[in-house]
């Protein structure tokens, strides 16, 4: 390798420094777009050997040839990086900034979908609705900073007390849902939603108050579930996905207020009125 792109590779290397891997911008492009370039640029330096041009010549046509191989790595790397960049941007709109947890629009487009998939395979699914008792009150005598920190800690107790094939959101304000799948039906949410609300009861939700006072607080949460093996739609099953799922998270917010009316702090699964 002739000393001018021993001196080009370096410099890619140095510019990397400041990022966390300082060949990052190779490894980008994968191996075996980087292998190609080397094939190709091996093959160049055969052909100028076979071709017996003088060395000073040879150097010359390495140089151009080395800025042009470079280019095109750097090209490569622009398209990885806005292409990355693009993805980053797509996932934040379904990321609710608060808590970290997916929000309403990634609910309303990922639930029909999983739904779907879980009727294809005979399997049930579940919504769980979880929202916390008197939080105006918390909210009104704490202020609002430390309800943003309960809903943060909220968030992460919810994500612990869930199995893995579950998926978590933040709807709006104090309410969050849980899609249970993996066969979870009525009964089998309700184990999941059991164990989400005592884990909330018995956590410490540590607070500054609006007088820049630290304390821990307590709090408890209401929770209706409707599942695929609930009786929620009036009309049977449509094959709308997404019609569906409005009914069953319909189903499971009518449940929730029938936990609260019946004193909060519990689980109910949703039945159809007589």
């Amino acid at each position: 390798m002739n000393e001018f792109k021993e001196n080009k590779i370096e410099n890619i290397n140095n510019e990397g420094n400041n990022e966390e891997n300082p060949f990052q911008r190779i490894d980008d492009l994968g191996m075996e777009k980087v292998e190609d370039l080397a094939q190709e640029e091996n093959a160049f330096w055969d052909k100028m050997k076979e071709g017996g041009v003088n060395g000073e010549l040879r150097n010359k046509l390495g140089d151009i040839y080395s800025d042009r191989v470079l280019e095109k790595m750097e090209t490569e790397n622009d398209k990885i990086k806005a292409e990355k960049e693009k993805i980053e941007a797509e996932k934040s709109v379904f990321i609710d900034k608060l808590t970290g947890l997916k929000n309403q629009p990634a609910f309303e487009d990922e639930a029909p979908r999983i739904y779907s998939l879980e009727e294809r395979k005979k399997s049930n699914c579940s919504l769980i609705m979880i929202d916390i008792d008197d939080f105006k009150i918390i909210n009104d005598h704490h202020g609002h900073d430390a309800g943003d920190d309960i809903l943060k800690q909220l968030a992460q107790v919810l994500n612990k007390s869930i199995r893995q094939s579950d998926f978590s959101y933040r709807l709006h304000g104090e309410e969050f849902v849980v899609l249970a799948t993996a066969g979870a039906g009525a009964k089998e949410a309700k184990e999941i939603a059991e164990k989400i609300r005592e884990n909330i009861e018995n956590k410490k939700f540590k607070i500054t108050d609006n007088n820049g006072q630290e304390q821990e607080i307590s709090l408890t949460v209401s929770v209706g579930i409707a599942g695929t093996d609930s009786d929620y739609l009036d009309k049977g099953k449509t094959g709308n996905s997404a019609e569906e799922i409005k009914a069953m998270l319909k189903a499971a917010d009518a449940a929730l207020y029938q936990s609260k009316n019946n004193g909060k702090n519990q689980s109910t699964i949703f039945e159809k009125a007589e």
